[in-house]
């Protein structure tokens, strides 16, 4: 499977639905420009760059939880990583 910016969005955004709560997990993650979530709220698609939905979307979840938006995310997504190191992450999230 090849893993892109959609599969490390989505996986940010399962980790803050297990944190804050589906309801306001996924509204955050609908306001982002360039992210489209399905019924489920898994990401359908994405728009744009990767990396500056990505950015945005880490901005989002730090307007609740702060700092500790970026562990959480690079929690998240580090069993990706190292299945796709050719991605190029925002600084904060960089391994």
């Amino acid at each position: 499977m090849d893993i892109g910016y959609k599969e490390l969005i989505d996986a940010i955004i399962t980790k803050q639905v297990s944190i804050l709560g589906e309801t306001i997990a996924l509204k955050k993650a609908g306001k982002v420009e360039g992210i489209i979530l399905n019924d489920l709220g898994k990401v359908a698609s994405i728009h744009g760059d990767g990396k500056i939905v990505l950015e945005k979307l880490l901005k989002e979840y730090a307007s609740l939880t702060g700092e500790a938006t970026i562990l959480f995310s690079k929690e998240a997504i580090a069993p990706l990583i190292k299945e796709n190191s050719s991605l190029i992450l925002p600084e904060e999230l960089k391994l």
